[in-house]
C-alpha cells in the first residue's frame, strides 16, 4: 500500500468557526460622545453620511454580528463574530483636530471613488 500525505483537516482538532464577513465596516462611523457613570454608560455614534445612533449595554446594534464588549469614558469596543480577524474594533473620541483630518480624508476617498 502506497502512503499519501494526509490532506484536508485533523479528524481530532476542534472545528474551526467560519467567520461571515461583519453586517457593516465601521469604518465609517465615528464615536461623538459618551455619559454615565460606573458601568452604566450610553454612547453616540455617526456615519460619515450622518447617521446617528445610540449604543448602550441591552441595546441591539446595527452592525449585527459585533458584540458590545466595553463601553467606557472616551472609548468602544466591539467584539467580532468568533473566528474573525480583528477579534476587537475600538473606536475614541476624538478631538477637533481629529475631526478636520477625518473630514480631508473621507473628501479624499469621495474623489477616488467619484462620489464627491
Amino acid at each position: 500500500m502506497l502512503a499519501l500525505p494526509a490532506a484536508g483537516r485533523d479528524p481530532f482538532a476542534a472545528p474551526q468557526a467560519v467567520c461571515r464577513q461583519p453586517a457593516a465596516s465601521l469604518a465609517n462611523w465615528r464615536l461623538l460622545g459618551i455619559i454615565g457613570r460606573d458601568n452604566d454608560y450610553v454612547g453616540w455614534l455617526r456615519s460619515t453620511e450622518g447617521e446617528t445612533l445610540r449604543v448602550a449595554h441591552g441595546r441591539p446594534l446595527p452592525f449585527a454580528e459585533w458584540q458590545l464588549e466595553e463601553l467606557a469614558p472616551f472609548r468602544l469596543t466591539l467584539r467580532a463574530p468568533a473566528g474573525c480577524l480583528p477579534p476587537f474594533a475600538t473606536l475614541q473620541i476624538k478631538g477637533k483636530y481629529d475631526e478636520d483630518r477625518d473630514s480631508a480624508a473621507v473628501a479624499a476617498e469621495r474623489r477616488r471613488a467619484g462620489t464627491g
